[in-house]
């Protein structure tokens, strides 16, 4: 598969402009998220202007109840723009270009062995640089199955970090 080239600046243009969640082919002020036990749900996104389609997706790991993972894309081209993995493990690459952000460079070639956030580098596949969450500007730094509401407090993070102004609302338990 090709790498799709967007430039950093363009990436993150994409990642903080204003969109909502679509249903119907309508722009959704607010949207309920009803909660199966094994969860996954995907949100289409559209920017206000209606210019760029964006994908939001949430999964719980089947086989580990608290691998929870955010992941936003552009859908359009399908590059990945932001992830966020809670309580799962990453290596970085093994050579950097000139892309890579300062605070990622120390991580070039680490294992990453437990939360971390993922990031658009330019000329490299989806998603392949992370850091760990602790070293992150992401607020929420873990998830905890004793705090239920810790698992909302990071989606409403995640929801504000993308630009997503639809506001979730819940119906029962999330996830956990």
């Amino acid at each position: 598969m090709s790498i799709k080239i967007i430039s950093q600046e363009e990436a993150e243009q994409l990642l903080h402009m204003e969109k909502k969640i679509v249903w119907n082919d309508t722009l959704q002020d607010t949207y309920y998220l009803r909660t199966p036990t094994d969860f996954f749900a995907r949100f289409p996104m559209r920017s206000l202007d209606g210019n760029n389609l964006f994908l939001m997706q949430i999964s719980q790991s089947p086989y580990k109840q608290i691998k929870i993972d955010f992941h936003f894309q552009e859908n359009c081209q399908y590059i990945g723009l932001l992830r966020v993995d809670y309580h799962s493990i990453h290596k970085n690459p093994e050579t950097m270009n000139e892309h890579v952000p300062p605070i990622a460079q120390k991580y070039c070639g680490h294992l990453i062995d437990d939360s971390h956030i993922h990031f658009y580098v330019e000329g490299y596949r989806r998603l392949d640089w992370a850091i760990p969450l602790t070293v992150s500007r992401f607020p929420i730094k873990d998830i905890r199955m004793e705090d239920p509401d810790s698992l909302l407090s990071a989606l409403r993070a995640f929801s504000a970090h993308i630009g997503l102004t639809t506001k979730i609302q819940t119906e029962g338990r999330l996830f956990l």
